[in-house]
């Protein structure tokens, strides 16, 4: 897993779409009554009035998004002089100081932000994103469960706490907020997968295969998800479902080994040596050689009598890992 940066959220903003994903991108905060997403333009709320405080928001923001960042800061800073508790101006200075790395500054701005408004969600989402990066995981995890409670439907900081709940051991803390990140947003691809991984490995595998399933619905997950799936089906005793699940995870990746691997071990499993042996030659176009696949189809052709395929394979596990070199004198005796 990996840290996550600063957004810069607005305040008045609805549940995010079935299809965000925490991280990936980020919503720009305007006038109270108005948000832009990036590459939307802005839809403002009729009838409204424009402050001054407001106006020197807009035109920092659009100082941003044309990456005059001083400029941005300077009309930030201007505003706050006039209005010091601006909720809105201090999430978005707080964001830039954030983002050049200026973290007692962030967090002070942070800080002050859900002062001026205790209902935000968002000053406290970027505070436990600083709290995590200087290694406070409690107080980190703490403050998303406000954030949480701030906006019980609001996935990102859902999955933020799971995440860090799991990356603190805590997996059943982890699934029960996984779970929640995904009901608040089904399409949360990233927190089905970490979800289903989570329940295989608490040995879950029947509840695993539901969530994996549905994290396969973004083409970026769905090799790690398929090649899970098929080892929850392996531990269900499915062979036919784990064959289909670890081909699914193959072509979804050409160039990944893992399930051609585990393709090449079931067919083993099953006594089907060509196949095993289509498996490895493909494993090996792929520029790597297994050692334990090289040995067992090695152990596998020398039971059958296929002495010559036993030594070619036990010189390719020797050459891949040296330790195994008894093995192959082992066969050399039987010549």
């Amino acid at each position: 897993m990996s840290a996550q940066s600063a957004r810069v959220i607005p305040l008045n903003q609805k549940s995010a779409s079935a299809g965000s994903t925490p991280g990936t991108r980020y919503l720009t905060p305007l006038a109270p009554g108005s948000f832009q997403l990036e590459g939307v333009a802005p839809t403002t709320a009729p009838e409204r009035t424009t402050t001054a405080v407001e106006s020197l928001l807009a035109e920092a923001l659009d100082a941003l998004e044309k990456g005059n960042s001083p400029e941005a800061i300077r009309l930030l800073e201007q505003s706050l002089r006039n209005s010091p508790d601006h909720t809105e101006t201090l999430l978005a200075l707080g964001y830039l100081r954030h983002q050049e790395g200026l973290l007692d500054d962030a967090s002070d701005l942070y800080r002050r932000a859900a002062l001026s408004d205790t209902a935000a969600w968002q000053p406290r989402y970027n505070q436990a994103l600083i709290l995590e990066s200087q290694g406070e995981t409690a107080e980190a995890i703490a403050m998303l469960t406000h954030a949480c409670a701030i906006s019980p439907s609001e996935p990102a900081p859902l999955y933020r706490l799971a995440w860090l709940l799991e990356a603190s051991g805590c997996d059943s803390e982890a699934v029960y907020w996984y779970k929640r990140a995904t009901s608040a947003s089904p399409n949360l691809f990233e927190a089905w997968l970490r979800l289903g991984l989570l329940q295989l490995r608490m040995g879950a595998c029947a509840e695993a295969i539901e969530s994996l399933d549905r994290a396969m619905g973004d083409d970026a997950n769905r090799p790690l998800a398929a090649y899970h799936m098929g080892l929850c089906h392996l531990n269900l005793a499915q062979p036919e479902l784990a064959q289909q699940a670890f081909e699914a995870s193959s072509s979804a990746e050409p160039t990944g080994t893992d399930s051609l691997l585990a393709l090449a071990a079931l067919a083993l499993a099953q006594g089907d040596l060509d196949a095993a042996e289509r498996h490895d030659r493909a494993v090996r176009a792929l520029g790597q050689v297994s050692a334990p696949l090289s040995l067992r189809l090695a152990q596998a052709w020398q039971a059958c009598g296929e002495i010559e395929l036993a030594r070619l394979h036990f010189r390719r596990a020797v050459q891949a890992d040296p330790s195994l070199a008894v093995g192959y004198f082992g066969v050399q005796s039987h010549s």
